[in-house]
């Protein structure tokens, strides 16, 4: 099972295009998509893997079930076996717009999700409207107020996208557990937010379950009002001597960059919170794809750790403050730090 925010979707302006197709198979309706690589039935809304298979002629694009069913793509037309399949795009609340956009499949799979008011809560003069969703009693929040209109619009896409991923993530989980096993689940992810002021909105996010192996884990999402996006930790800190540009994985100046870059986080984390650190033998590796979140003293910088070691993964107090990272402006500029 995937580690929910691991994925944690930074939502660029452009949405992706991805293919997904409808269709009556044997009295079900069917969803399917190449770019998802899944399936599912609209009565049990459970996603199902698809691998590319080579058994495919004439020029076609074929993929295959675990059940031996075959997604057939050829010149734009799709068919499911022999039955053919129609471009389908769900219909969306206007909250869910960039989510659909993004991850097409994965809104048409949670077409059926009614979110329902919870609480209200104030946090630094913005006003927080928490959400439910009652089958698995996941919570989320969207802002109320305390933003322009457009801007209040985005970020709330981007919290809902959020939401949308855990469920999406959730039935994921169900799907791959044996039926009589799936009522047990438990399924967590709980939304803390650290900072909200008029340039960021800033989440932790601890999120714990039982899909298969127990799983437990840390992360952290921040939003700029003024970028309107997600944000990585480049945009913010940046030690090059290159200009600041996001970080590639399959760049191998970059990953010079990312190692120097956890080099520094575990020397000054050390420095900052010298007890915390000594809880565990951190080292350079683990701060190569670090999750960080906003506090009012600096930027909180958590470890990615084995599961084994899911109780260290946040550490107290390993809080950068802002003075020290004003000397190595990231992406944003100089100006971007709370």
């Amino acid at each position: 099972m995937r580690p929910l925010f691991l994925l944690i979707i930074l939502l660029a302006a452009i949405p992706a295009h991805a293919a997904v197709y409808r269709g009556d198979i044997g009295g079900r309706t069917l969803t399917v998509s190449d770019d998802a690589r899944a399936y599912f039935y609209e009565d049990e809304r459970l996603p199902q893997p698809l691998a590319p298979s080579p058994d495919c002629a004439n020029g076609a694009t074929c993929y295959r079930s675990a059940a031996g069913d075959i997604l057939r793509l050829h010149n734009n037309s799709a068919w499911w076996n022999d039955s053919p399949l129609t471009p389908f795009a769900p219909a969306t609340d206007p909250d869910n717009r960039l989510y659909a956009a993004e991850l097409p499949f994965e809104a048409a799979l949670l077409a059926d999700i009614t979110f329902a008011k919870s609480a209200a809560t104030t946090v630094q003069n913005k006003t927080l409207q928490w959400y439910r969703d009652p089958e698995s009693g996941l919570e989320h929040p969207l802002v109320a107020s305390g933003y322009p209109a457009d801007e209040l619009a985005a970020l709330n896409q981007y919290l809902r996208a959020q939401a949308l991923n855990a469920l999406a993530a959730r039935r994921e989980c169900l799907a791959a557990l044996p039926a009589d096993k799936r009522d047990a689940l438990q399924y967590r992810a709980t939304l803390t937010p650290t900072l909200m002021n008029d340039r960021y909105a800033s989440f932790h996010i601890h999120e714990d379950n039982t899909c298969n192996t127990p799983y437990e884990g840390d992360y952290g999402i921040t939003y700029s009002i003024a970028a309107g996006r997600g944000l990585e930790l480049e945009d913010l800190l940046w030690l090059g001597d290159n200009p600041p540009h996001p970080l590639a994985d399959d760049n191998p100046a970059d990953q010079a960059e990312r190692e120097r870059r956890a080099q520094w986080l575990l020397a000054t984390l050390k420095t900052v919170a010298p007890q915390a650190m000594q809880a565990y033998p951190y080292q350079p590796h683990h701060y190569l794809y670090p999750y960080f979140y906003l506090t009012p003293q600096g930027i909180y910088i958590g470890p990615l750790l084995p599961a084994r070691a899911a109780a260290h993964a946040r550490p107290a107090a390993t809080i950068i403050p802002y003075d020290l990272l004003q000397k190595y402006p990231g992406i944003l500029g100089k100006n971007a730090l709370p």
